[in-house]
């Protein structure tokens, strides 16, 4: 029964590892759009901060290929 639970665990963690990293990068991705578009209400402020979001978002993605390689 232990050994059962140790490695159905260990299935959900390691298995889906990457597409859940994926996934959670996407939904962070939405929420923080979402929460600036409703929470700051000057435009100029939004579109400072939607670009700042994005570049740091690439400059994730970049830091991530470039420890991968």
């Amino acid at each position: 029964m232990i050994a059962d639970c140790t490695g159905d665990n260990a299935g959900d963690s390691v298995g889906p590892l990457r597409c859940m990293v994926f996934e959670t990068y996407g939904v962070t991705g939405v929420a923080l759009i979402t929460f600036i578009l409703l929470g700051v209400h000057k435009p100029e402020v939004q579109v400072q901060l939607l670009v700042w979001l994005f570049v740091m978002r690439i400059m994730m993605l970049v830091a991530s290929a470039v420890l991968i390689s």
